[in-house]
């Protein structure tokens, strides 16, 4: 066993002597689909995105799900407003949080995995 999480403590299976939490070797993340799906605020997957680039580690994303984000043009389905601590909000219900997004119920295939402009398809 290596010092993967950048210490010079022993690593087991999950944690290090030290505590800490042995590093990701890939990190894949997509939105629900199926009938009870339910919507993947934008926030989120940006913030694993983020965070995957700034600590050297593959990421890999799968779909939106059944919902895409408003922004991607979509004109029809079933409007979905989500905070960022997933809680669902209705049109008629304001002022919703800032950090509302509004989704679209496309269906996966048409929601696709497009996030700003791109595919996220790393492996390790």
């Amino acid at each position: 066993m290596g010092d993967r999480c950048g210490t010079r403590a022993r690593c087991g299976d999950q944690r290090c002597e030290s505590g800490h939490i042995r590093k990701l070797d890939w990190v894949i993340a997509g939105g629900e689909s199926g009938p009870r799906a339910r919507p993947l605020h934008s926030g989120w997957i940006r913030s694993l995105r983020d965070q995957t680039r700034e600590n050297h580690v593959p990421f890999f994303f799968k779909q939106w799900g059944e919902f895409a984000p408003d922004a991607h043009g979509h004109d029809r389905g079933r409007v979905a407003l989500i905070d960022s601590q997933g809680r669902n909000w209705t049109e008629r219900e304001t002022p919703a949080p800032q950090d509302t997004v509004r989704m679209r119920r496309v269906g996966k295939k048409a929601a696709g995995s497009v996030l700003d402009g791109r595919h996220h398809n790393a492996t390790p």
